[in-house]
């Protein structure tokens, strides 16, 4: 990802969702189908160049718009976990103490722990003793 460097990648998607909160799911996917999306929301031109240099943010966006009733994103380190944690993505990922693993067999044991979000490469607590911060916008 050009320019974004991975403690502020999920800041600035942060701040991308909270001014996507002012517009309903709808509108959010007629900006998306148009040409124009930035301007169609009024977004700021430091998040129309963020969705200009970053290829998935489509994807990440569609994944907010489809948990954000939901699920608080805040709560988790990024989008993407929140996402693969949801009902949507068949909770494909699980949290217990704080510790993010993904399921490899059929029984709740069978799991591998994850160091690093597999979409986005941000850090992810490994110690249940310890409770990584998820960084957040001010």
């Amino acid at each position: 990802m050009p320019g974004l460097k991975a403690a502020s990648f999920p800041i600035q998607l942060r701040d991308l969702f909270k001014l996507l909160d002012r517009h309903s799911d709808e509108e959010i996917k007629d900006a998306i189908v148009s040409e124009n999306f930035s301007s169609r929301l009024n977004l700021p031109t430091k998040i129309g160049r963020l969705i200009a240099i970053y290829p998935n943010i489509w994807t990440d966006i569609g994944w907010y718009i489809s948990i954000r009733k939901s699920l608080h994103v805040d709560n988790f380190p990024c989008v993407h976990i929140a996402y693969a944690t949801s009902a949507k993505a068949n909770r494909s990922i699980v949290e217990e103490h704080g510790v993010f693993s993904i399921l490899t067999g059929n029984k709740r044991s069978e799991k591998l722990v994850i160091a690093f979000c597999p979409w986005c490469a941000i850090g992810l607590n490994t110690d249940a003793s310890q409770r990584l911060k998820h960084p957040k916008s001010e």
